[in-house]
């Protein structure tokens, strides 16, 4: 006896498969574009989709359930549903046939698209860490929380660093500057950024520990390396830390 065995597609995309096949994808319409063709396809509402093993309920914008379409011997399904699963935002640009995937605004945070400099250890600097862990952030606001950062550990009166590769990509930064020190001496902070390759500095703040200071709109303009610094309270101990909360490029 047959049984009705349900179709399964198994997604495993990570986002930059995604992204590849997105911009084979246009490169493909842009080659066709001047000649829509009208074709037939099977709406296959039997076909189901998993992501990470659990079973997915696609729906588009209106959040009305959408189903794959079955052409040629190949599965499609919609790429808003997709979106939506793997957290990618969609948009489509009608005045120029455009479907926009990701940030759109051409955000990014540093930590996702920099690369940490290695080896040469720059005038015996100490390279920072970046992280990409949630942060929740002890002193004045113990409320805040944050998503990235840039990291130095134990910054004292010899200044430390961290240098990071940008290639000249990007043409503003902002960020949150921050220190925390336990010590029961007044913890004075200096957070420094610099085009490290010209030693212009590009920002420079000096805070108490605990205090949040935002700085926005940071001329990023022909930056290929970009250096974080920190001075840190004189009678630090191992448990001072200074912040580069966040930081986004644009």
């Amino acid at each position: 006896m047959k049984k009705n065995m349900m179709k399964e597609v198994r997604l495993r995309i990570s986002v930059r498969s995604l992204v590849i096949l997105g911009l084979v994808s246009i490169l493909m319409l842009t080659a066709i574009a001047a000649t829509p063709t009208l074709i037939q396809a099977t709406l296959s509402p039997d076909i189901t989709v998993k992501y990470n093993g659990a079973v997915q309920s696609m729906t588009d914008i209106s959040g009305t359930v959408v189903y794959p379409i079955s052409y040629n011997g190949t599965t499609y399904v919609p790429l808003r549903a997709v979106g939506n699963m793997l957290g990618i935002g969609v948009e489509w640009e009608g005045s120029t046939k455009t479907v926009l995937l990701g940030n759109t605004s051409g955000e990014a945070r540093l930590v996702d698209v920099c690369e940490k400099r290695t080896g040469d250890g720059f005038f015996g600097y100490t390279y920072g860490d970046r992280m990409n862990s949630t942060i929740e952030l002890p002193g004045g606001d113990s409320t805040r929380t944050f998503n990235s950062a840039i990291r130095i550990d134990s910054p004292g009166p010899v200044k430390k660093a961290g240098v990071f590769r940008l290639n000249g990509t990007y043409s503003t930064l902002s960020t949150t500057f921050n220190g925390q020190y336990s010590g029961d001496r007044d913890g004075g902070f200096t957070l420094r950024i610099y085009d490290h390759d010209k030693e212009l500095l590009l920002a420079e703040r000096s805070l108490q520990a605990g205090q949040f200071v935002e700085v926005n709109d940071i001329d990023l303009t022909g930056v290929k390396n970009l250096r974080f610094e920190a001075l840190g309270p004189f009678f630090a101990s191992n448990d001072s830390i200074a912040y580069f909360l966040d930081p986004i490029v644009k």
